[in-house]
């Protein structure tokens, strides 16, 4: 593979013509965007991830109302059967005293009607419409008391308000979420993968870590649970992970709750390829009148121009290395015309 520029422009700003006559260095230090070189044996990669629960509801009313309290916040703790919303009662408390009359009076006539249709008072049709007049005014009734009691959302199990989406005194309607609840015991993780590093949710060598902003240091094995081959709004891949580990345990790593943040790493084992190293192709340049190919190494944050020999496109934005570079090394990525022989440099963090 050969990279070759012809512009005029960029071979005088390189500053390194084919013979490889040393300019003195430049006196402007100028940041860097540095490539730090690996090898295929083993390639790592960190994203930032967020805790999510693995168990949440949204909780929702079953019959519409005006919200007449809210008694939690974003990130309470609740505990099971606690009363996290109430709807003004009023509409639905004349309901059943409305139905408790009509039940009353229907329960009257019923009895009344037995005792006459016993002694032969009443027909048969007469007394069965009075059974199913009973029957109708008590599920009239029961209907009623159970939307009364309804008009208290409780929480269904301990846990945390993670989120809210209405305020005091708001009409809602049925099943539009009041709040979400989340168990904090039990974990997933959550990160975004680049669209063009898919591939490697199919490696069945590839192995996830996952260190916790409150916990510093500490590395816990995770799992793939699920991943989506597509990315809706081209920001990348999102991917799942369960905390694995057998010495990772939630009650005793309370500091962490969904929402917080964490490192997720990602190592992926390639046996046989231990010596093949990578580089983005941005890195690589050809000085003038010249099929060579060189990279900017950096060294004690100086740039030193590296000939390196190249192998074939990996991926879509890097090649193979085959001689020049060592897994570890530093390399610029960007301005590659713009640098100069020993020019000082600072790294872009």
């Amino acid at each position: 593979m050969r990279f070759r520029f012809v512009s005029m422009a960029l071979i005088a700003a390189a500053g390194f013509s084919c013979g490889r006559s040393a300019q003195k260095p430049a006196r402007i230090t100028r940041p860097v965007e540095v490539y730090t070189v690996e090898t295929l044996g083993s390639v790592s990669r960190n994203f930032a991830g967020v805790v999510t629960a693995e168990n949440y509801t949204n909780l929702a009313f079953p019959i519409p109302g005006q919200l007449l309290r809210l008694n939690v916040d974003a990130g309470q703790r609740v505990t099971k059967g606690e009363v996290i919303a109430e709807l003004d009662p009023r509409d639905y408390q004349l309901k059943v005293d409305v139905s408790r009359a009509e039940l009353e009076t229907a329960q009257q006539q019923l009895i009344r009607n037995e005792r006459l249709y016993a002694k032969q008072a009443v027909s048969k049709q007469d007394y069965e419409i009075a059974q199913t007049r009973y029957v109708q005014a008590k599920a009239a009734y029961d209907n009623a008391v159970y939307n009364l009691n309804d008009t208290k959302l409780d929480a269904p199990f301990a846990g945390i308000i993670e989120q809210k989406y209405v305020e005091n005194f708001q009409t809602v309607s049925v099943g539009q979420s009041i709040v979400k609840l989340v168990d904090p015991k039990a974990i997933n993780v959550e990160f975004i993968l680049p669209e063009n590093s898919i591939d490697i949710m199919n490696d069945p060598d590839k192995e996830f870590s996952v260190e916790f902003d409150n916990y510093k240091g500490k590395y816990f094995k995770a799992s793939l649970k699920e991943y989506v081959e597509a990315s809706s709004d081209g920001s990348g891949v999102p991917v799942t992970l369960y905390i694995s580990d057998t010495s990772f345990n939630i009650q005793k790593y309370r500091n962490i709750s969904p929402g917080f943040s964490a490192l997720v790493y990602l190592k992926v084992q390639n046996p046989g390829f231990e010596n093949v190293t990578t580089i983005p192709l941005t890195a690589v340049f050809s000085p003038a009148d010249t099929e060579d190919e060189y990279v900017w190494a950096v060294n004690d944050s100086r740039v030193e121009a590296r000939r390196i020999k190249t192998g074939q496109l990996y991926g879509q934005d890097q090649v193979i290395v085959e001689t020049g570079l060592r897994p570890g090394e530093k390399i610029v990525t960007a301005g590659v015309y713009q640098l100069v022989e020993g020019q000082q440099v600072t790294i872009l963090k």
